[in-house]
């Protein structure tokens, strides 16, 4: 399973029919993937299937990590603060 489907920042996103393609065009199963990437079966297989948009938490980084969304932009990344930061440091760089 060296192949990734990850999409890179400005990346083609492909959508959930596509992804499931690739799973069979692979003989990927969703099990095996969703272990190596440290995802739950179970959120894998409600991302492919529509039972969830993949806007919040685990959806969000099952859809991101499948290709079905792409990573936030650098920009929208949370900046987290080391111990010794004020709360002046702390900020969502937008």
């Amino acid at each position: 399973m060296s192949e990734t489907i990850r999409a890179e920042p400005g990346g083609l996103v492909r959508s959930r029919k596509e992804a499931r393609a690739w799973f069979k065009a692979t003989g990927t199963s969703v099990s095996d993937w969703a272990r190596s990437h440290g995802f739950q079966r179970e959120h894998v297989y409600a991302v492919l299937a529509g039972r969830t948009c993949g806007d919040h938490g685990h959806a969000h980084a099952v859809a991101t990590a499948l290709g079905i969304k792409p990573p936030p932009p650098a920009e929208f990344r949370l900046v987290v603060p080391s111990a010794g930061d004020t709360k002046e440091a702390m900020a969502l760089t937008i």
